[in-house]
């Protein structure tokens, strides 16, 4: 799938967090992007301010979830 900028992406849990999250596409590189971290579970919140609200997260661990206003964390 193709991303860019701005997308609301479905992030999987990586080394920094614990947790999926729903980030937001900052900036691309060749296989990842750097994702402002906008939901995040509740575990999470001091990872989330560890890593200044941003994570770079590769292409084959984000899923589209659609834009701000579908994005939710069940």
């Amino acid at each position: 799938m193709d991303f860019e900028l701005n997308d609301l992406v479905l992030c999987a849990a990586n080394g920094n967090m614990e947790h999926d999250f729903i980030g937001r596409i900052e900036k691309k590189y060749e296989n990842s992007a750097m994702v402002t971290i906008m939901e995040r579970h509740d575990e999470d919140h001091w990872n989330a301010i560890d890593l200044a609200g941003r994570a770079i997260i590769s292409f084959a661990k984000m899923e589209a979830v659609g834009n701000q206003e579908q994005a939710e964390i069940a």
